[in-house]
């Protein structure tokens, strides 16, 4: 038989959301069978005290990466799932130390046992946990500790796994706020009632039938994805292979130019390169022999002025100037015209040794030194280098030109033949892939065959595990189903005090969607025992059947769940003591059904020693005070209530809300707990 664990204790310490009174202490709560109510009002920290319940419990660690999923999928995973860094965090983001030393412990009682476990509140880890008092030897890795943790409980539980506290803590002890729940999702109904009723090897062995049918399903599925694709390729290739030949010697004739065309692109990079050398190489001479140009005319104007200043010694500067800057540069210095005549007149009148100023003969000149055929000679040889320079210099840069003009050329038909190759490649790619691919039409069809011979086993594989699944559920139905009279009684005992409209639970056969391949031919046989409610309508006769929450109101949903895991809870365990923790329904309910709700939850918490855990935001007192049974009539009823309560108002760090209206909000909290109104 399962076992609800009982919590008695929790404590927290060094956190910041919860400093306590006094200031330091913490939390360290103690809860006594029956009734105990965290009130607060929004952001003092009840859901963070209900998380905390549950994370000790769980650790870091979920049926999700994200927590309990919305909706169960149709198998359970083998094993616990680690938490995503987000919850993991839960705490630490909500302090501003990030709860860095903080940590929070819980005791928790099982079948008499007595568990207590202690976590660290930055991340959930795990820093001890005892069993009757004597602490567990935590060894090596921390999954491992944890592994080790998640074996006890779920032996002090006996349930078959740890996967199976998960879900019996989300789906029937803990009824927080988002409530996902099992009456509404037949995958997660199905996997609570295997937890709940069926022996812990016989709830494991169920588990495992079931995620080995998904996976043969599943690799059925994936290798007929891959039989359909063989499929069309071999239909291709068989459809290709007719035209082959042609497109094989046009692709062969294609690719023959294309290898001309790259052979010339070859030798025609390389002459650019050879070309780039060779302009290189004349232009330097280019440039070399527009120097040698300078200097030999400068070599000219020089030797010209200093035969003047050799031939006609007693010359006048100015004079001297006059007719070198006309024999150099064809200008007059006098009028700044151009004499480009006078300097062929000067050069021969100088050459045969006439004076330039007066035109007298050699023979007839006084103060004039006669080597006039000597300076001659010399500007006849400086005019002659000048002259060569010059031919060179218009030489380079014609041949410059020449290099110039073939370079572009050749970068032009480079670039074309770039262009055609270009073209011709895609060309060829296109006919290529025209072709039949490197398998052939047998190569294909021999794999098609093999993935025929695959998708066989695997289904044949799940076909025997949905046997062994039916055989296993057959003989283990009778377990599931002898708790139906506990479940429907309770339910229908809960509803009639929770709901104003009469409703009830139906008993039905789920069959569960294991397979999805072609060629399922197991579902059938598989049924499993759950329950549907059914609830009578306003303007229609009779019970109607409600499949889906969205069929009913939101408080009907929430109480018809209620109904439904106190029913649960009743049917596993029932004469040993349990715990149901939940966020009160306060917003969805009017007065009266907070009065139904109080007196049907009471009832629960002083039965069989149970615990019953309460949040409030006491927006609705009414509530509070049905819990308690009503109005208190003396002041020793008003101090039991008083040590029932975890006050936030006074243990929690106060929000920007409770600073500005704790007056008002104490006076709120204590109407609720003595059900005095006005004092």
């Amino acid at each position: 038989m399962v076992t609800i664990p009982v919590v008695t204790g929790l404590k927290i310490s060094d956190y910041g959301l919860f400093p306590g009174d006094p200031p330091g202490s913490g939390i360290d709560q103690v809860f006594e069978p029956g009734l105990t109510i965290i009130a607060g009002i929004n952001g003092l920290g009840k859901t963070t005290l209900l998380t905390a319940i549950l994370r000790c419990l769980t650790g870091p660690y979920d049926l999700s990466g994200d927590g309990a999923p919305n909706q169960m999928g149709v198998s359970v995973p083998d094993r616990p799932v680690a938490l995503k860094r987000k919850p993991t965090q839960f705490f630490s983001q909500r302090v501003a130390d990030e709860a860095e030393s903080a940590t929070m412990t819980l005791t928790v009682e099982c079948d008499g046992r007595l568990l207590q476990v202690t976590r660290k509140m930055s991340d959930l880890s795990l820093v001890e946990h005892s069993i009757d008092r004597e602490p567990r030897q935590l060894q090596g890795n921390r999954p491992s500790r944890e592994a080790s943790y998640q074996a006890d409980l779920a032996g002090l539980m006996r349930l078959g796994s740890f996967v199976d506290v998960l879900l019996v803590l989300h789906h029937v002890i803990l009824f927080q706020e988002d409530r996902p729940g099992a009456l509404w999702d037949q995958n997660a109904q199905r996997q609570v009632l295997r937890a709940l009723f069926l022996e812990g090897n016989d709830a494991t062995r169920v588990a495992e039938l079931e995620r080995a049918v998904q996976s043969a399903d599943s690799q059925a599925r994936n290798i007929q994805a891959r039989i359909t694709a063989t499929e069309a390729e071999l239909t291709e290739v068989l459809k290709d292979e007719v035209g082959a030949e042609a497109l094989a010697a046009r692709l062969d004739a294609e690719e023959r130019l294309l290898a001309a065309d790259l052979d010339e692109k070859t030798r025609l990079d390389t002459l650019l390169e050879d070309l780039e050398l060779e302009r290189s190489r004349v232009r330097l001479e280019h440039e070399k022999s527009k120097i040698s140009r300078e200097e030999a005319r400068g070599s000219v104007e020089r030797l010209k002025y200093s035969a003047l200043a050799n031939l006609y010694p007693s010359m006048d500067e100015t004079a001297r100037l006059v007719i070198a800057r006309i024999l150099t540069d064809q200008k007059c210095l006098v009028c700044d015209a151009a004499a480009t005549g006078k300097r062929e007149e000067l050069e021969s009148v100088l050459a045969n040794g006439i004076c330039p100023a007066c035109g007298s003969p050699p023979e007839q000149q006084q103060n004039v030194i006669g080597n006039y055929k000597f300076e001659q000679a010399k500007l006849d040889a400086v005019r002659e280098a000048a002259r060569v320079a010059e031919m060179e210099v218009r030489t380079k840069a014609a041949r410059l030109q020449q290099i110039a003009a073939i370079h572009q050329a050749t970068v032009n038909k480079s670039l074309k033949l770039g262009r055609t190759i270009e073209a011709r490649t895609a060309q060829n790619r296109q006919l290529r892939a025209q072709l039949p691919g490197s398998r052939t039409s047998k190569e294909i069809a021999d794999t098609l065959a093999t993935l025929r011979r695959q998708q066989r086993d695997w289904l044949n594989r799940r076909e025997g595990k949905i046997a062994e699944l039916s055989e296993l559920l057959g003989a283990k139905e009778q377990l599931i189903s002898s708790k139906a009279d506990t479940v429907l009684a309770s339910f229908a005992e809960l509803t009639s005090r929770l709901l104003a409209e009469p409703a009830r639970l139906a008993e039905v056969r789920l069959k569960p969607r294991y397979t999805q391949a072609e060629g399922a031919v197991g579902d059938a046989p598989l049924q499993f025992p759950a329950y549907q409610a059914e609830m009578v309508a306003a303007n229609r006769s009779g019970f109607v059947r409600r499949y889906d929450p969205t069929d009913v109101s939101e408080s009907q949903r929430e109480l018809i769940d209620l109904a439904f895991r106190l029913s649960l809870v009743r049917a596993a365990a029932p004469s040993a003591p349990a715990t149901f923790i939940m966020e009160t329904p306060e917003a969805s309910l009017d007065g009266l059904a907070m009065e139904r709700v109080g007196g049907a939850l009471a009832e629960f918490a002083y039965q069989s020693s149970n615990r019953l855990i309460v949040t409030t935001n006491l927006s609705n007192a009414g509530l509070v005070t049905s819990l308690f049974g009503g109005v208190s009539n003396s002041s020793k009823e008003d101090d039991r209530r008083w040590s029932r309560l975890l006050n936030l108002l006074r243990v929690a760090a106060p929000n920007r809300a409770l600073e500005l209206d704790r007056t008002q909000y104490e006076r709120l909290l204590e109407e609720a707990v003595t059900g005095r109104t006005g004092e």
